[in-house]
Protein backbone atom coordinates (compact mmCIF):
# COMPACT_ATOMS: atom_id res chain seq x y z
CA UNK A 1 0.00 0.00 0.00
CA UNK A 2 2.70 2.42 0.87
CA UNK A 3 4.38 2.04 -2.60
CA UNK A 4 0.99 2.36 -4.92
CA UNK A 5 0.54 5.74 -2.37
CA UNK A 6 4.32 6.55 -2.99
CA UNK A 7 3.95 6.42 -7.19
CA UNK A 8 0.50 8.27 -6.86
CA UNK A 9 2.07 10.98 -5.13
CA UNK A 10 5.00 11.54 -7.44
CA UNK A 11 2.81 11.35 -10.86
CA UNK A 12 0.55 13.65 -9.40
CA UNK A 13 3.29 16.30 -7.80
CA UNK A 14 3.94 17.25 -11.70
CA UNK A 15 0.40 17.06 -14.08
CA UNK A 16 2.48 18.35 -17.06
CA UNK A 17 5.55 16.29 -17.01
CA UNK A 18 3.57 13.04 -16.51
CA UNK A 19 1.29 13.93 -19.02
CA UNK A 20 4.14 14.67 -21.42
CA UNK A 21 6.03 11.14 -20.78
CA UNK A 22 2.58 9.31 -21.26
CA UNK A 23 2.10 11.32 -24.97
CA UNK A 24 6.08 10.41 -25.57
CA UNK A 25 5.05 6.92 -25.10
CA UNK A 26 1.90 6.72 -26.83
CA UNK A 27 3.19 8.80 -29.45
CA UNK A 28 5.14 6.03 -31.18
CA UNK A 29 2.98 2.96 -30.23
CA UNK A 30 0.46 4.71 -32.29
CA UNK A 31 2.61 5.28 -35.09
CA UNK A 32 4.03 1.82 -35.13
CA UNK A 33 0.24 0.55 -35.32
CA UNK A 34 -1.18 2.79 -37.73
CA UNK A 35 2.03 2.10 -40.50
CA UNK A 36 1.96 -1.89 -39.61
CA UNK A 37 -1.82 -2.01 -40.57
CA UNK A 38 -1.24 -0.02 -43.62
CA UNK A 39 1.83 -2.41 -44.57
CA UNK A 40 0.46 -5.82 -43.99
CA UNK A 41 -3.15 -4.18 -45.84
CA UNK A 42 -0.49 -3.31 -48.90
CA UNK A 43 0.91 -7.04 -48.80
CA UNK A 44 -2.62 -8.86 -48.66
CA UNK A 45 -3.38 -6.92 -51.58
CA UNK A 46 -0.06 -8.05 -53.74
CA UNK A 47 -0.64 -11.32 -52.36
CA UNK A 48 -4.09 -11.70 -54.24
CA UNK A 49 -2.77 -10.19 -57.61
CA UNK A 50 -0.50 -13.38 -57.88
CA UNK A 51 -3.32 -15.45 -57.65
CA UNK A 52 -5.27 -13.49 -60.74
CA UNK A 53 -2.59 -13.69 -63.07
CA UNK A 54 -1.03 -10.09 -62.36
CA UNK A 55 2.36 -8.77 -62.51
CA UNK A 56 3.25 -5.52 -59.98
CA UNK A 57 5.75 -3.68 -61.87
CA UNK A 58 7.70 -0.97 -59.65
CA UNK A 59 10.38 1.24 -59.60
CA UNK A 60 13.65 -0.57 -59.30
CA UNK A 61 14.93 1.76 -56.58
CA UNK A 62 12.20 1.83 -54.23
CA UNK A 63 8.27 0.69 -53.84
CA UNK A 64 8.03 4.42 -52.98
CA UNK A 65 9.28 5.84 -56.40
CA UNK A 66 7.14 6.75 -59.15
CA UNK A 67 6.97 6.06 -62.60
CA UNK A 68 6.53 7.90 -65.85
CA UNK A 69 2.97 7.72 -67.19
CA UNK A 70 4.51 7.05 -70.36
CA UNK A 71 5.24 3.16 -68.94
CA UNK A 72 1.74 2.19 -69.46
CA UNK A 73 1.60 2.29 -73.14
CA UNK A 74 4.63 1.37 -73.56
CA UNK A 75 4.31 -2.29 -71.92
CA UNK A 76 0.93 -1.90 -74.17
CA UNK A 77 3.06 -2.13 -77.23
CA UNK A 78 4.69 -4.95 -76.06
CA UNK A 79 1.86 -7.16 -76.97
CA UNK A 80 0.05 -4.85 -79.22
CA UNK A 81 -2.72 -8.22 -80.42
CA UNK A 82 -3.63 -8.91 -76.18
CA UNK A 83 -2.78 -12.60 -76.35
CA UNK A 84 -0.28 -12.42 -73.55
CA UNK A 85 -1.33 -9.13 -71.81
CA UNK A 86 -4.76 -8.40 -71.22
CA UNK A 87 -4.80 -4.78 -69.49
CA UNK A 88 -1.95 -2.90 -67.89
CA UNK A 89 -2.78 0.09 -65.25
CA UNK A 90 -1.25 2.37 -63.88
CA UNK A 91 -2.02 3.31 -59.99
CA UNK A 92 -1.42 5.52 -57.44
CA UNK A 93 -1.34 5.56 -54.05
CA UNK A 94 -3.32 7.95 -51.90
CA UNK A 95 -4.22 6.79 -48.81
CA UNK A 96 -6.34 9.18 -47.00
CA UNK A 97 -8.70 9.37 -43.76
CA UNK A 98 -11.53 10.77 -43.05
CA UNK A 99 -12.09 14.28 -41.00
CA UNK A 100 -13.81 12.40 -38.50
CA UNK A 101 -11.78 8.90 -38.29
CA UNK A 102 -8.41 9.20 -37.86
CA UNK A 103 -8.48 5.48 -39.27
CA UNK A 104 -6.16 5.33 -42.28
CA UNK A 105 -7.76 4.27 -45.44
CA UNK A 106 -6.26 2.61 -48.69
CA UNK A 107 -6.95 4.16 -51.50
CA UNK A 108 -5.50 3.29 -55.16
CA UNK A 109 -6.61 5.34 -57.55
CA UNK A 110 -6.40 4.14 -61.56
CA UNK A 111 -7.22 4.83 -64.93
CA UNK A 112 -11.62 4.35 -65.35
CA UNK A 113 -10.88 1.61 -68.67
CA UNK A 114 -8.44 -0.42 -66.86
CA UNK A 115 -9.62 -1.38 -63.59
CA UNK A 116 -12.51 -3.42 -64.47
CA UNK A 117 -10.27 -5.58 -66.95
CA UNK A 118 -7.38 -6.09 -64.99
CA UNK A 119 -9.44 -6.87 -61.46
CA UNK A 120 -12.28 -9.03 -62.21
CA UNK A 121 -12.03 -10.41 -59.29
CA UNK A 122 -14.52 -7.80 -57.55
CA UNK A 123 -17.65 -8.69 -60.04
CA UNK A 124 -19.30 -5.60 -60.81
CA UNK A 125 -22.61 -5.63 -61.93
CA UNK A 126 -22.96 -3.96 -65.18
CA UNK A 127 -25.21 -0.88 -63.84
CA UNK A 128 -22.12 -0.42 -61.50
CA UNK A 129 -19.82 -0.57 -64.83
CA UNK A 130 -22.01 2.06 -66.31
CA UNK A 131 -21.71 4.28 -62.93
CA UNK A 132 -17.82 3.82 -62.52
CA UNK A 133 -17.52 5.43 -66.71
CA UNK A 134 -20.28 7.38 -66.05
CA UNK A 135 -19.00 9.79 -62.88
CA UNK A 136 -15.53 11.12 -62.64
CA UNK A 137 -16.18 10.83 -58.36
CA UNK A 138 -16.78 7.68 -58.54
CA UNK A 139 -15.61 5.15 -55.80
CA UNK A 140 -15.92 1.20 -54.93
CA UNK A 141 -15.56 0.25 -51.51
CA UNK A 142 -14.29 -2.90 -49.92
CA UNK A 143 -17.14 -4.28 -48.06
CA UNK A 144 -14.85 -4.43 -44.69
CA UNK A 145 -14.20 -0.75 -45.13
CA UNK A 146 -17.72 -0.06 -45.63
CA UNK A 147 -18.91 -1.94 -42.43
CA UNK A 148 -16.85 0.14 -40.45
CA UNK A 149 -17.26 3.24 -41.86
CA UNK A 150 -20.96 2.55 -41.91
CA UNK A 151 -21.17 3.73 -45.91
CA UNK A 152 -24.12 2.51 -48.84
CA UNK A 153 -24.20 2.80 -52.02
CA UNK A 154 -25.21 6.18 -52.98
CA UNK A 155 -23.41 7.75 -50.13
CA UNK A 156 -21.15 11.15 -50.31
CA UNK A 157 -18.14 10.59 -48.81
CA UNK A 158 -15.18 13.38 -48.14
CA UNK A 159 -11.56 12.27 -47.87
CA UNK A 160 -8.73 14.05 -46.81
CA UNK A 161 -6.20 12.14 -49.01
CA UNK A 162 -2.42 11.30 -47.20
CA UNK A 163 -0.86 13.04 -50.18
CA UNK A 164 0.24 16.67 -50.84
CA UNK A 165 -1.76 19.11 -51.52
CA UNK A 166 -3.80 17.01 -48.94
CA UNK A 167 -7.16 18.75 -50.96
CA UNK A 168 -10.31 17.36 -49.62
CA UNK A 169 -11.92 14.80 -51.90
CA UNK A 170 -15.44 14.17 -52.44
CA UNK A 171 -16.62 10.74 -54.08
CA UNK A 172 -19.66 8.91 -54.73
CA UNK A 173 -20.18 5.29 -53.68
CA UNK A 174 -21.29 3.10 -56.51
CA UNK A 175 -20.54 -0.62 -55.18
CA UNK A 176 -19.18 -2.19 -51.84
CA UNK A 177 -18.23 -5.24 -54.26
CA UNK A 178 -19.67 -7.70 -52.25
CA UNK A 179 -18.32 -10.86 -53.89
CA UNK A 180 -14.73 -9.43 -53.80
CA UNK A 181 -12.31 -11.38 -51.77
CA UNK A 182 -10.33 -7.73 -51.00
CA UNK A 183 -12.53 -6.24 -48.72
CA UNK A 184 -10.58 -2.90 -47.72
CA UNK A 185 -9.43 -1.39 -50.82
CA UNK A 186 -10.82 1.63 -51.82
CA UNK A 187 -10.75 2.31 -55.72
CA UNK A 188 -11.40 5.93 -57.60
CA UNK A 189 -10.48 7.20 -60.31
CA UNK A 190 -7.51 8.81 -61.02
CA UNK A 191 -8.17 11.73 -63.97
CA UNK A 192 -10.50 12.67 -61.29
CA UNK A 193 -7.59 13.15 -58.37
CA UNK A 194 -5.23 14.42 -60.76
CA UNK A 195 -7.51 17.22 -61.89
CA UNK A 196 -8.44 18.18 -57.99
CA UNK A 197 -4.75 17.75 -57.81
CA UNK A 198 -3.60 20.53 -60.77
CA UNK A 199 -5.78 22.80 -59.18
CA UNK A 200 -3.91 23.35 -56.47
CA UNK A 201 -0.89 23.72 -58.58
CA UNK A 202 0.70 20.00 -58.02
CA UNK A 203 0.84 19.43 -61.64
CA UNK A 204 2.66 16.19 -61.11
CA UNK A 205 0.23 13.03 -63.23
CA UNK A 206 2.44 10.16 -62.00
CA UNK A 207 1.92 6.36 -60.82
CA UNK A 208 3.30 4.55 -58.04
CA UNK A 209 3.28 1.32 -59.66
CA UNK A 210 1.30 -0.47 -62.57
CA UNK A 211 -0.27 -4.19 -62.20
CA UNK A 212 -0.04 -5.88 -65.61
CA UNK A 213 -2.95 -8.43 -66.03
CA UNK A 214 -1.77 -11.94 -68.33
CA UNK A 215 -3.52 -14.40 -69.90
CA UNK A 216 -1.94 -17.42 -68.63
CA UNK A 217 0.10 -18.28 -66.03
CA UNK A 218 2.97 -19.15 -68.73
CA UNK A 219 2.63 -15.39 -70.09
CA UNK A 220 3.54 -14.35 -66.87
CA UNK A 221 7.43 -15.14 -66.94
CA UNK A 222 7.59 -14.24 -70.17
CA UNK A 223 6.20 -11.04 -69.77
CA UNK A 224 7.88 -10.29 -66.70
CA UNK A 225 11.31 -10.29 -68.37
CA UNK A 226 10.46 -8.69 -71.28
CA UNK A 227 9.10 -5.38 -69.41
CA UNK A 228 12.61 -5.40 -67.07
CA UNK A 229 14.98 -5.78 -70.50
CA UNK A 230 12.11 -2.78 -71.70
CA UNK A 231 13.44 -0.38 -68.89
CA UNK A 232 16.50 -1.80 -68.18
CA UNK A 233 18.65 1.22 -69.64
CA UNK A 234 15.51 3.61 -68.64
CA UNK A 235 16.22 6.22 -66.14
CA UNK A 236 13.29 4.71 -63.89
CA UNK A 237 14.19 1.20 -64.48
CA UNK A 238 12.06 -1.39 -63.19
CA UNK A 239 11.35 -4.13 -60.95
CA UNK A 240 8.60 -6.55 -61.71
CA UNK A 241 7.69 -9.22 -59.50
CA UNK A 242 4.91 -11.60 -58.81
CA UNK A 243 4.23 -12.16 -54.97
CA UNK A 244 3.77 -9.90 -51.92
CA UNK A 245 5.54 -6.62 -50.28
CA UNK A 246 8.48 -8.36 -49.43
CA UNK A 247 9.33 -9.30 -52.79
CA UNK A 248 8.29 -5.93 -54.14
CA UNK A 249 10.56 -4.51 -51.70
CA UNK A 250 13.79 -6.47 -52.94
CA UNK A 251 13.70 -8.90 -50.82
CA UNK A 252 13.68 -11.65 -53.01
CA UNK A 253 13.09 -15.31 -51.53
CA UNK A 254 14.73 -14.43 -48.69
CA UNK A 255 11.66 -14.32 -45.93
CA UNK A 256 13.93 -11.41 -44.33
CA UNK A 257 13.72 -9.26 -46.70
CA UNK A 258 10.05 -7.95 -46.22
CA UNK A 259 11.75 -6.89 -42.21
CA UNK A 260 14.75 -5.68 -43.82
CA UNK A 261 13.10 -3.44 -45.72
CA UNK A 262 10.57 -2.02 -43.42
CA UNK A 263 13.19 -1.43 -40.60
CA UNK A 264 15.65 0.08 -43.48
CA UNK A 265 18.38 -2.52 -43.21
CA UNK A 266 18.70 -2.79 -39.27
CA UNK A 267 17.24 -6.17 -39.23
CA UNK A 268 15.65 -9.00 -41.24
CA UNK A 269 17.39 -8.17 -44.66
CA UNK A 270 20.56 -7.44 -43.83
CA UNK A 271 22.94 -6.02 -46.16
CA UNK A 272 20.77 -5.89 -48.97
CA UNK A 273 18.00 -3.90 -46.88
CA UNK A 274 21.23 -1.70 -46.51
CA UNK A 275 21.24 -1.14 -50.27
CA UNK A 276 17.82 -0.78 -50.74
CA UNK A 277 17.98 1.96 -47.72
CA UNK A 278 20.73 4.07 -49.82
CA UNK A 279 19.52 3.19 -53.39
CA UNK A 280 15.94 4.93 -52.09
CA UNK A 281 17.24 7.66 -50.79
CA UNK A 282 19.69 8.61 -54.00
CA UNK A 283 16.61 8.20 -55.89
CA UNK A 284 14.69 10.54 -54.05
CA UNK A 285 17.82 13.38 -53.79
CA UNK A 286 18.43 13.44 -57.65
CA UNK A 287 14.61 13.65 -58.19
CA UNK A 288 14.48 16.83 -56.43
CA UNK A 289 16.41 20.13 -58.33
CA UNK A 290 17.31 21.84 -55.07
CA UNK A 291 19.78 18.78 -54.25
CA UNK A 292 21.82 19.11 -56.96
CA UNK A 293 25.78 19.00 -55.92
CA UNK A 294 28.24 21.37 -56.57
CA UNK A 295 31.48 20.31 -55.49
CA UNK A 296 34.04 17.59 -55.19
CA UNK A 297 35.24 16.71 -51.73
CA UNK A 298 38.53 16.20 -51.02
CA UNK A 299 40.20 12.69 -50.37
CA UNK A 300 37.65 11.18 -53.23
CA UNK A 301 39.29 8.82 -56.00
CA UNK A 302 38.70 9.21 -59.91
CA UNK A 303 37.13 6.27 -60.79
CA UNK A 304 36.86 5.89 -64.77
CA UNK A 305 33.18 6.78 -65.82
CA UNK A 306 31.55 7.61 -62.38
CA UNK A 307 33.39 10.80 -61.56
CA UNK A 308 30.22 12.89 -62.23
CA UNK A 309 28.79 11.23 -59.76
CA UNK A 310 31.68 12.22 -57.01
CA UNK A 311 30.17 15.75 -56.42
CA UNK A 312 29.38 16.54 -52.49
CA UNK A 313 27.72 14.60 -50.35
CA UNK A 314 24.39 13.86 -52.00
CA UNK A 315 26.49 12.77 -55.23
CA UNK A 316 28.34 10.26 -52.77
CA UNK A 317 25.62 9.09 -51.77
CA UNK A 318 23.79 8.53 -55.38
CA UNK A 319 27.57 6.96 -56.50
CA UNK A 320 27.57 4.39 -53.88
CA UNK A 321 24.05 3.49 -54.05
CA UNK A 322 24.55 3.20 -57.46
CA UNK A 323 27.60 1.03 -57.61
CA UNK A 324 25.69 -1.40 -54.91
CA UNK A 325 23.05 -1.87 -56.51
CA UNK A 326 24.61 -2.61 -59.29
CA UNK A 327 26.53 -5.62 -57.64
CA UNK A 328 29.84 -3.50 -57.82
CA UNK A 329 30.83 -2.70 -53.96
CA UNK A 330 29.42 -3.07 -50.52
CA UNK A 331 28.26 -0.22 -49.26
CA UNK A 332 30.39 -0.57 -46.13
CA UNK A 333 33.92 0.12 -48.25
CA UNK A 334 32.88 3.65 -48.55
CA UNK A 335 31.70 4.60 -44.65
CA UNK A 336 27.85 4.27 -45.68
CA UNK A 337 25.71 4.14 -42.70
CA UNK A 338 21.87 5.46 -42.00
CA UNK A 339 23.54 7.45 -39.62
CA UNK A 340 26.70 9.10 -41.81
CA UNK A 341 27.40 9.05 -45.22
CA UNK A 342 30.88 9.99 -46.15
CA UNK A 343 33.47 8.35 -48.11
CA UNK A 344 36.05 5.84 -46.50
CA UNK A 345 38.99 5.57 -48.93
CA UNK A 346 41.61 2.61 -48.84
CA UNK A 347 45.11 3.86 -50.17
CA UNK A 348 43.49 6.16 -52.17
CA UNK A 349 40.95 3.42 -53.70
CA UNK A 350 37.46 3.19 -53.73
CA UNK A 351 37.31 -0.40 -53.60
CA UNK A 352 35.27 -1.03 -56.68
CA UNK A 353 35.42 -3.86 -58.27
CA UNK A 354 35.26 -3.83 -61.83
CA UNK A 355 32.18 -5.52 -63.39
CA UNK A 356 32.83 -7.89 -66.53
Amino acid sequence: MLRVLYLYRNLTRNLLRTGLTCAAVAFPITIYVLSTATVDGIDKFLDNSAKQLRLAVTHKASIINPLPTSYVAKIRALDPERRRIVSVAGLRWIGGKMPDNPTPLSTIALEADTFVPTFPEHQLTQAEIDAWHRDRQAMVVGKGTAAKLGWKVGNRVTMMPSLPPYRPLEFHVISLAEKSTDAITLWCRRDYVYEEFKKAGFDDDIIGFLFVKCASAADMNYVRGAIDELFANAPDATKTQVGGLGQLAGGGDDPGGRAGAVSGGRAGGGADSLRRLHAHAAAELHRSPHHAPRHRPRGLCACPGRLAAHRGRRGVLAFVARAAADGHCRPAEHGVTPRGIWPRPRNGECGIRNAK
